[in-house]
């Protein structure tokens, strides 16, 4: 018998957009691996195309978003056969007779209201609890945010499956670094701090920004590179004081430049005090960049033993940690190494494969992968 799941993927439209990426991928992937007696359709934009993924209609035609996602959806999914379907971000508030597979990346609308104002933030928590109380099986891409769904919805947790996000970017060569150094001024010479993601209170750059100004006072060749859209420049200048010739906006890096860019990074650093996963710092891993994370939310299952992790909240400790991977070039190299291999358990035919099987359980109470668990 086979079965058809349909999946949302009206997402992928946005292009900078992190659940867009995992959308894109998870969609690739799964069009590449033996999925049994399951099939797939997905509704998106003409301009998507996935081998062996049939795609039924152009949601950028679609006039209103949150219809499409919490009503419309659903609706056209039960039309064209479908047996679930799968909302990668926003769920419906109206179901059907489809069981519901969702993805719940965060809950940054309750840990962080401020960032989503009203009525963006009060419409997130409310599609969030939806969400959660109309699925059949929830998906996250960390163990910390499955803990906290089902603290915060009430939700068992056989209903909650965790399937971390991977990479496919690898280690780069050193012409593809130098490359980016040329197009985007960076060094070879110099201890080189790169930051990638956006300029959120809770990411912290500004505390990046202190804790390299405190270092440049004894080491004169540190530079800062920060790289994502939008950021308060005027402020961070400010803070930066005497140091503020040694940092690098270097805006929106298109994908194609990202592994260079980490490749060309002495040093990757990501205080953020909260997150559903984490991707940059999984990137930097993979391209072979020691890393300097928090130790809160999900941050320390996506590095392991591979990263240092500190206090986001602690300039002082950033500081300390950025001294001693500075100083200690055994310390860099162990870190890459670590990094690594640390990145070679994290791939994205895996978050299929592992997705894969949460579909399976649904529909027909089997399992499919046999793979060993992650070490995560």
């Amino acid at each position: 018998m086979t079965f058809k799941i349909a999946i949302n993927g009206a997402v992928l439209n946005a292009q900078r957009h992190g659940i867009s990426r995992y959308t894109k991928q998870l969609l690739r992937h799964l069009s590449k691996i033996d999925t049994g007696e399951i099939e797939f359709c997905v509704f998106a934009d003409e301009k998507q195309g996935f081998a062996d993924i049939e795609r039924l209609i152009d949601t950028s035609r679609t006039h209103n978003r949150v219809i499409w996602d919490t009503i419309r959806f659903c609706q056209r999914a039960e039309a064209v056969g479908a047996d679930a379907i799968h909302s990668p971000d926003k769920g419906p508030f109206l179901k059907g007779n489809l069981p519901l597979v969702s993805t719940i990346h965060d809950l940054l609308p309750y840990f962080h209201s401020d960032e989503r104002k009203f009525p963006n933030g009060t419409y997130w928590q409310l599609s969030l609890r939806r969400q959660a109380a109309l699925s059949d099986a929830i998906i996250t891409v960390s163990e910390s945010t499955k803990q906290d769904v089902i603290e915060r919805f009430g939700v068992s947790s056989n209903k909650v499956h965790v399937t971390p996000l991977g990479t496919d970017l690898s280690r780069p060569s050193k012409q593809e670094v130098r490359e980016v150094q040329n197009e985007y001024g960076i060094s070879a010479t110099s201890f080189n701090v790169l930051y990638v993601g956006n300029y959120n209170d809770r990411k912290n750059v500004d505390r990046v920004v202190e804790a390299c100004k405190e270092i440049s006072k004894h080491i004169e060749e540190i530079n800062l590179f920060l790289a994502g859209g939008d950021p308060s420049v005027e402020t961070l200048q400010k803070k930066a004081g005497c140091f503020r010739g040694s940092i690098t906006f270097l805006g929106y890096v298109p994908d194609e430049h990202l592994e260079g860019l980490y490749g060309a990074a002495d040093l990757f650093v990501y205080p953020s005090s909260y997150e559903g996963f984490g991707l940059p710092v999984l990137e930097a891993m993979a391209c072979g960049t020691p890393v300097i994370t928090s130790d809160t939310s999900s941050l320390p299952e996506v590095t392991g033993d591979a990263a240092i992790t500190i206090d986001p909240e602690s300039t002082s400790e950033l500081s300390t940690a950025i001294r001693s991977v500075y100083d200690d070039k055994e310390l860099r190299e162990s870190m890459k190494i670590d990094g690594l291999n640390r990145a070679e358990q994290m791939t994205w035919e895996r978050t299929a494969q592992e997705t894969l099987s949460v579909y399976n359980r649904l529909l027909t109470g089997k399992e499919t992968s046999d793979m060993p668990p992650r070490k995560i």
